[in-house]
């Protein structure tokens, strides 16, 4: 059994990287939802 390392940094780093994507997807998809209401107000009148 070898012991385990300490975590490397490169880990934190990947932890960073996904909450950034996840909180661009989200951005973006309120972006998207926002710009299609718009496009139905729009379009309605």
């Amino acid at each position: 059994m070898r012991r385990l390392r300490k975590p490397h940094p490169r880990r934190f780093v990947d932890v960073v990287y996904v909450v950034g994507a996840i909180l661009v997807g989200t951005f973006l998809l309120w972006a998207f939802l926002l710009v299609i209401l718009q496009a139905l107000e729009q379009w309605r009148r």
